[in-house]
């Protein structure tokens, strides 16, 4: 869990001195930054980390080819993205093609 801090209605940092602005600098942190007035949330972490090493590989489109589908697969599902590493043996063919 983390913890995201947001100015609150009436904040505004034009505000804040400058030595303010300094000691914020010298040791910056939002909670500095904030202080004068501050609303926390409390939020839940969707950060996955992917061995690709781990991954099983699957055979490809054409032979020689396999594909390691590393995120928008069946087994990490994605909203908006899909990510696989593709490889190739020496002397493998694959028609030229994209993908909308």
């Amino acid at each position: 869990m983390g913890r995201i801090l947001a100015p609150t209605a009436g904040f505004d940092p034009h505000l804040l001195s400058v030595k303010e602005w300094w000691d914020i600098g010298l040791n910056f942190s939002a909670e500095k930054l904030f202080a004068k007035g501050s609303l926390g949330v409390e939020i839940k972490s969707t950060l996955m980390v992917v061995n690709e090493e781990e991954v099983e590989p699957r055979e490809g489109v054409t032979a020689g080819q396999t594909v390691k589908a590393i995120v928008g697969s069946g087994e990490r599902p994605a909203d908006r993205i899909r990510v696989a590493l593709a490889s190739f043996e020496a002397g493998t063919l694959e028609r030229l093609h994209w993908h909308p």
